[in-house]
């Protein structure tokens, strides 16, 4: 939907705002979380987009641009980072019960 992406000198952007915010989450988490432990509440980044897509979902309201890509920012950030919080633990397990 043209009103839901993001126009770059007249070309429309391929995926809306929203997968934007998330694939831009994506690489930030895949450049980051390699280096640092998350904290447990990253999780609850997810909420703000589930909440968001469930309120346009169910009533007449239209969020911003801005919302959305912010929203799937945290959604895609938070998304890598859980991946990767639970990765480690589980090596970690693995590692200390047959290693």
């Amino acid at each position: 939907m043209p009103e839901r992406s993001f126009f770059i000198k007249g070309y429309q952007f391929p995926i809306c705002a929203r997968c934007t915010g998330i694939l831009i989450g994506y690489i930030v988490a895949l450049l980051v979380n390699p280096f640092i432990v998350m904290p447990w509440w990253i999780p609850a980044l997810m909420v703000p987009m589930a909440i968001d897509g469930t309120v346009q979902l169910l009533t007449k309201y239209e969020s911003n641009q801005f919302l959305r890509v912010t929203t799937g920012l945290l959604f895609g950030y938070a998304a890598i980072s859980t991946i990767f919080t639970y990765t480690r633990l589980i090596i970690d397990f693995c590692i200390r019960r047959w290693g």
